[in-house]
């Protein structure tokens, strides 16, 4: 009985040490789990290797390229998460200035509070934003210049689009030694796009110019096309279209059976039969307008943005087992999104060369267009045909062409004294891009931050590599191989923490409230500097009145910063609790198992021990 006792105290000792260590071990897995990044592998995240591309960017360097790097000396303490992002620019930026064999300079200066350095941050575009306690700016941006005057700027690196990081500074430097603005023609049959995120990423490395789409003639210095949803197209732009690729011209055109975004926009528009598709069979290229592409294989969307719909079979994602990037453009993209997009098939004419780009599975269907537009997914799924096999939504074509039309619509007439001479058949090959979808730009198809009509290309964050792939073939079609061939390694920043994920979410629930309170900051910052300005420039006296008049819209945005740092509050309260409650249920479910494993041993010993005795 004295060795049954000893032997029990023997275990229940070994039973409360093991149970403490499983504890210790329990807290530090889900501090590691919470805190940290749910993918081990850094390399293959955060871009610790860089491209060939990039590397091939950085040893291409000519001449001396300035970065000047703008951080707060206090952003590491005032915001953590920014810290390792920080360290990851400053590795990838010491890789390039050491490939660029020093040609790439590298300046970090602190922009304290009224110091030189943040009014020279300022004035050329570096964001500022406010520290947790709004008590000063702070910064966390660049600038990248070179000696003929050319500058780039990244206002503010978001963590959000750290996975763009090496795509973004490879970019620029490639800018900075090569590129000359060249011209990009914009042509919408939709209204107005000029808003869109997609233009704005075409701005910043050419030169966009808007036509009249009713233009019987392309101006001769327009490098690549761009034709936009061409609906109730005028004969006189279709000549013009025709004879622009007589004469070699580049061509992106997005043409769909059913485009969403059009749709939202002008509900009642009445629908004519497309005249532009005479056209594009002259170049070998049909597409049925009455039949939209399913597939249902393809229909799962991991990111859900504003216009797609999770199980909708007319909402696909693509990766690269769907894609077949033509070899000039570099390798596949991570990821694209078509909404209600046509198909294309082709009856190949000689002197063309068609490769197909972007297509279903085999389990591809088609749907007529009319049963989509009611947007009832049942009825979508009921409808879909059950023909089974790969569709076609977009084709790369270069070569030769012949016109459509006989002569010129102006021959011997009084205008044709204005119009470039009549060209039957292609003086040069052109490279055209058909996609017949034209939600594929939309910025409800591929930017998370889409409703920013006022946000910066570098605010951008892709659910998708939409985007990303037609600046790539405008790259290409304008010369620029070298940014043709530039990829992103990863999309949303799925290499989030618990912790991340779970403040994000705890971040949603009060979004709607955060964005109206910061617009109002924005909106009484914006009244208090245009009235400063007035009282600087002498247009408004002084009075006591005006003095009152700035004290209250200062105190009325005192008020609601406070309200947005208590939100704020709140916010980080919430996601605390849910961390605390996820850490003390780790920490005490592997202990209590152990506790009741070890009793039911120890009454195992307990009987066996009495049956013995």
């Amino acid at each position: 009985m004295k060795n049954l006792k000893k032997h029990l105290k023997n275990m229940s000792l070994s039973a409360m040490i093991l149970m403490a260590i499983l504890t210790f071990i329990s807290l530090m897995l889900s501090l590691t789990l919470i805190f940290s990044g749910r993918k081990a592998d850094f390399t293959s995240k955060q871009n610790a290797t860089m491209q060939e591309i990039s590397q091939k960017i950085a040893q291409d360097t000519k001449q001396p390229i300035n970065v000047n790097l703008y951080i707060s000396e206090d952003l590491s303490e005032n915001y953590p998460e920014l810290e390792v992002h920080k360290q990851n620019l400053l590795r990838l930026l010491e890789k390039y200035q050491i490939l660029s064999d020093g040609k790439i300079g590298i300046t970090i200066k602190n922009p304290e509070p009224y110091s030189a350095e943040e009014y020279e941050a300022k004035s050329i575009g570096i964001r500022p934003f406010a520290d947790p306690e709004n008590t000063h700016n702070m910064y966390f941006g660049a600038s990248f210049s070179n000696g003929e005057g050319k500058k780039f700027v990244i206002p503010y690196f978001s963590v959000q689009r750290e996975n763009y990081l090496e795509y973004d500074i490879s970019r620029i430097i490639d800018k900075l030694n090569h590129i000359n603005k060249k011209n990009i023609g914009v042509v919408s049959f939709a209204g107005n796009i000029s808003d869109w995120q997609i233009i704005k990423k075409l701005k910043q490395d050419y030169r966009v110019i808007f036509l009249n789409n009713k233009a019987p003639t392309i101006p001769s210095n327009i490098q690549t096309l761009f034709v936009y949803n061409p609906q109730q197209v005028d004969s006189s732009f279709i000549y013009a279209l025709d004879q622009y690729v007589m004469r070699g011209g580049n061509l992106i055109v997005f043409i769909d059976p059913y485009a969403e975004v059009v749709a939202q926009k002008y509900p009642y528009t009445k629908r004519n039969k497309n005249l532009l598709l005479p056209l594009l069979a002259k170049w070998g290229i049909k597409m049925d307008e009455t039949k939209v592409v399913a597939d249902v294989v393809l229909s799962q969307t991991e990111y859900s943005t504003t216009l797609t719909e999770k199980n909708s079979p007319t909402s696909l994602t693509i990766t690269s087992e769907n894609m077949n990037i033509p070899q000039q453009l570099g390798k596949n993209w991570l990821k694209i999104s078509f909404l209600s997009a046509g198909n294309l098939q082709i009856s190949p004419i000689s002197g063309a060369q068609y490769h197909p780009i972007f297509y279903t599975t085999e389990k591809g269907e088609t749907i007529e267009t009319d049963v989509v537009k009611y947007q009832n997914i049942d009825a979508i799924n009921n409808a879909l045909s059950s023909e089974q096999k790969r569709q076609i939504m977009a084709y790369w074509i270069e070569g030769n062409f012949s016109s459509m039309f006989d002569n010129s619509p102006v021959k011997n007439s009084a205008l044709e004294k204005d119009f470039p001479p009549f060209i039957p058949s292609s003086l040069k090959p052109s490279k055209i891009l058909l996609i017949a979808d034209s939600d594929f730009i939309a910025d409800e198809i591929w930017n998370l931050t889409g409703y920013q009509k006022d946000a910066d290309v570098y605010d951008q964050i892709a659910a998708n590599n939409n985007a990303d792939f037609i600046l790539s073939v405008v790259d290409y079609m304008n010369g620029n191989e070298n940014l043709a061939k530039l990829r992103v390694k990863s999309l949303i920043n799925d290499n989030q923490s618990i912790a991340e994920q779970i403040y994000i979410h705890a971040y949603k629930t009060h979004a709607d409230e955060y964005k109206e309170k910061e617009q109002k900051v924005k909106q009484l910052q914006k009244e208090l500097d245009e009235l400063q300005q007035k009282l600087n420039s002498g247009q408004t006296g002084m009075t006591l009145l005006k003095i009152q008049q700035l004290d209250e819209i200062n105190r009325k945005r005192q008020e609601i910063l406070e309200e947005i740092k208590a939100l704020n509050y709140k916010i980080q309260q919430e996601s605390s609790k849910k961390i605390n409650t996820i850490i003390l249920i780790n920490m005490l479910i592997a202990p209590l198992l152990l506790l009741l494993l070890v009793f039911f041993f120890v009454r195992l010993y307990i009987f066996k021990q009495n049956r013995i005795i």
